[in-house]
């Protein structure tokens, strides 16, 4: 169920935001950004350009690292983050040319560092399924004349795949069929021994019996063959483990710290794990999905607040940072609404950016994207397709890209049924084999018990 937002949610507290949007339009008229950017954080601090150091403030994006100079010469630094190519722990950064930016923050030098190298290590991600939808709909012809990614022959590949899957599948299949067929006279040869077992016991009852009346009419006595306990079989449980997704997020704690952690979201429950390498003590958290009562995306950009079912400040929220937001909150609401059949409230603060959420949709177009485990993985070579000035053009590739990502599977997958399908074959000589000797060992096993019946009969 799709849930659209036509307009902002208007919360009580407007003038808390009312700063945040003035920052946000000076920062855009000062450095040229478009509508889109909004200041994420803000540190004070020295920028350093060779023997020269500047105080002042930087500003962080979606896209941009911003710095503004604060006394003397007004100087304006706008650095695009998908230009830049390195970035180390001393917040120095290095762009596609060669030049390197250095900042020292006055304060909180970690969680600027930490909050600077999640932007640049994983890029800002929004959908607005419209527009998606609309390209999805155009023609593949068009889509070649319009991009220069080639959709038609990725498709067309993908198609001989599957048509190989197909013939390899049923190659496998046929060879299962054969393997039931055997399991099946398996089977029966089990029942067979059941009943040999049987009437072994019924040849012991009755050799017993012909002893006692041995024992009865003659002085020699003969003691019976000692009985054997049945073995007992144990039957294991096996359990599959939930489904899950993680997301690369920045985790805001109580004291407004900023960390890097996974946030891995199961079925039925949320966990955050810290992932700093320099700790040797991590924190982590973990909350039911039915315990969440609402969803806030703040008035500062790219954080939300989840509120939880407790009466404590601390326990009763979570708060991150993400440049994913869009698909926490769908994954988030799709989950609470199979699990309680209700709506989870989602509410969006003024200067917050709005969004489609509730729709499988878009968890499986941000699958592609890099914050989450199990998306697509680019080259270094291939980042400008995460680049791209047009909404559009990033949409084919993404296509393109995971439709040969689907054939290259498909291959894989085909070599490994080519593989199985040996292996069954040669399975299924050795099982043909195993059952005829089991036969072979039914029938002398049966000739020897009519020997013993009619020795007793005697």
């Amino acid at each position: 169920m799709l849930v659209r937002v036509a307009s902002r949610i208007e919360s009580e507290d407007r003038a808390k935001a009312s700063k945040f949007i003035k920052v946000n339009q000076e920062l855009r008229s000062q450095f040229g950004l478009s509508e889109n950017e909004d200041v994420v954080q803000n540190y004070k601090g020295v920028y350093k350009s060779g023997n020269t150091n500047v105080k002042g403030t930087l500003f962080l994006t979606q896209n941009y690292f911003c710095f503004r100079s604060s006394s003397g010469k007004k100087i304006f630094i706008k650095i695009q983050i998908s230009d830049l190519k390195d970035m180390n722990n001393q917040i120095m950064l290095l762009d596609a040319q060669g030049r390197r930016y250095e900042f020292y923050p006055t304060f909180n030098k970690e969680e600027c560092y930490n909050l600077m190298h999640y932007l640049f290590q994983f890029p800002f991600a929004l959908l607005d399924l419209n527009i998606y939808k609309q390209h999805t709909e155009i023609s593949s012809e068009h889509l070649n004349q319009e991009t220069k990614f080639d959709i038609q022959t990725a498709q067309e590949a993908l198609d001989t795949a599957e048509d190989m899957r197909k013939i390899k599948l049923d190659s496998y299949q046929m060879l299962e069929c054969q393997q039931r067929k055997i399991a099946m006279i398996d089977q029966l040869l089990n029942q067979t021994d059941v009943y040999l077992g049987e009437i072994e016991e019924s040849i012991k009852a009755t050799t017993s019996l012909v002893y006692e009346l041995k024992l009865r009419y003659t002085k020699k006595k003969v003691k019976p063959a000692p009985l054997q306990e049945t073995p007992i079989l144990q039957q294991q449980i096996i359990q599959n483990p939930p489904q899950k997704v993680e997301i690369n997020i920045i985790w805001k704690l109580e004291g407004d710290n900023l960390i890097p952690a996974i946030m891995t979201i199961y079925n039925d429950k949320v966990v955050l794990e810290e992932t700093s390498n320099e700790k040797k003590k991590l924190l982590t958290r973990e909350f039911a999905i039915v315990d969440m009562i609402g969803l806030f995306m703040r008035s500062r950009p790219l954080h939300m607040n989840i509120a939880l079912n407790h009466n404590s400040k601390e326990k009763g929220r979570v708060r991150i940072v993400s440049v994913s937001l869009q698909f926490i909150c769908n994954e988030l609401y799709i989950r609470y609404l199979k699990l309680t059949n209700e709506q989870l409230g989602v509410i969006f603060e003024p200067n917050s950016r709005v969004f489609d959420y509730g729709d499988t949709l878009i968890t499986k177009t941000f699958m592609n994207c890099g914050p989450i485990k199990g998306q697509i993985k680019f080259e270094q070579d291939e980042d400008f397709a995460l680049n791209l000035l047009t909404g559009k053009d990033r949409e084919d590739y993404l296509v393109l890209k995971k439709t040969n990502q689907k054939t290259l599977n498909i291959l894989d997958e085909c070599d490994k049924l080519g593989q199985k399908t040996i292996q069954m074959a040669e399975d299924s000589a050795n099982a043909i084999e195993s059952v005829s000797l089991r036969m072979k060992a039914q029938k002398e096993l049966m000739n020897s018990y009519k020997q013993k019946s009619d020795q007793i009969l005697k």
